[in-house]
């Protein structure tokens, strides 16, 4: 079976780093490695990763000038000597069966390209994140896979890697767009697949709503072909818009809307005991 090479971008997590490398140790198959990148981190990420080296050969640990966490990525992935690569951020942890599972669908499907599968939300919230189901419709308007996805090094080769452009987050986003646009085959587990952990201060929910927009309009120009085949041009898109619209307004002179907000009242009244 094929090895899988875990890469952990590591900048001044250490606090979750322990359960982070440990559930890469408990996975159910063995041939695997995991390269650890510690970030230019100024905690104690530096000297638990080398005592994780020490522990197991299977883990490396690569030191680098803090640059981001696609340059990081894409370091581990240089020295990776795997078929498949699993990228997986510090403070989140692997479920034990993932490699095992997600190794099954590369080899019953030869042509899959990403596998991935449920995650299970941790720190400030705590819930199954229910992602949408798979489509480049989908994936064109927001990252609706996890960034520890599986891919083949040879795809990561192929479309030259993270883009190093984007430092303030979403990186993930335009890598799986990057590598799926001209082959949407990815496999969905149900099972859970990791642990995402939720903090007050992650990067995604750093990212105000200025430069949300700056990432979105830097990930359409550069793969404005595939935005343009997959919702058409812009004057394309404005009558869909347009028509909706008039559909929607038109629907809300209709009959039935009316009977729906009738509806929606009585259910309101029933549940409030008819109280004002």
């Amino acid at each position: 079976m094929a090895k899988v090479s875990v890469v952990v971008p590591c900048f001044n997590q250490g606090e979750f780093l322990v359960e982070c490398l440990q559930s890469v140790l408990n996975q159910s198959v063995d041939d695997w490695e995991c390269i650890i990148v510690n970030d230019g981190s100024t905690d104690n990420s530096q000297i638990i990763a080398s005592q994780w080296v020490e522990k197991d050969a299977r883990f490396q640990l690569v030191s680098i000038d803090n640059a981001g966490v696609s340059n990081a990525r894409n370091q581990g992935i240089l020295r990776a000597t795997g078929t498949y690569i699993l990228p997986l951020d510090a403070d989140d942890y692997l479920d034990k069966n993932y490699i095992k599972s997600a190794l099954q669908i590369f080899q019953n499907s030869p042509s899959c390209k990403v596998v991935y599968g449920s995650v299970m939300l941790i720190g400030e919230r705590n819930e199954r994140w229910n992602l949408p189901e798979f489509s480049m419709e989908e994936l064109a308007m927001s990252n609706i896979i996890p960034v520890t996805g599986i891919y083949r090094k040879t795809d990561w080769v192929r479309i030259k890697g993270y883009d190093l452009q984007l430092k303030k987050g979403l990186e993930d986003w335009e890598f799986w767009i990057n590598l799926l646009k001209e082959n949407p085959k990815v496999h969905y587990l149900e099972e859970i697949t990791f642990y995402y952990r939720i903090k007050k201060d992650s990067r995604n929910t750093a990212v105000d709503v200025s430069a949300q927009k700056e990432i979105q309009s830097y990930i359409v120009k550069k793969h404005l072909d595939f935005y343009m085949n997959t919702f058409g041009t812009y004057q394309e898109l404005a009558k869909k818009l347009k028509f909706q619209n008039m559909e929607l307004n038109s629907y809300k002179k209709s009959f039935s809307f009316k009977i729906f907000k009738v509806g929606n009242l009585v259910k309101k009244r029933l549940k409030n005991g008819f109280q004002k």
